[in-house]
């Protein structure tokens, strides 16, 4: 049997850190606004395939985070509208 790694047992911490610094220097770099600009839809179609991709990715989640919870009927609205939309379109056996 292989020993343990004991620098990534329960996480990499150096990899971590690494991401951490980079996205500090990212928000602090003045280029987030043009970034998000630049990963909007370019058509009303890409618009429309992301938000159905957003909402597939949802399907499968355990839900959002109840500290969250600011916009609770909305959320049971969209949740309704997943729901048919997920029905529809699902072509799983």
């Amino acid at each position: 049997m292989k020993d343990k790694d004991k620098v990534h047992g329960e996480g990499n911490y150096a990899a971590s850190r690494e991401y951490d610094e980079a996205a500090r220097k990212f928000a602090q770099s003045g280029k987030v606004d043009r970034a998000a600009r630049n990963a909007a839809p370019s058509s009303p179609q890409q618009a429309k395939d992301m938000e159905r991709a957003e909402k597939i990715g949802k399907s499968r989640s355990k839900g959002e985070d109840p500290e969250l919870d600011e916009g609770a009927e909305d959320e049971e609205a969209l949740d309704q509208d997943l729901d048919d939309d997920i029905d529809s379109t699902d072509t799983r056996p």
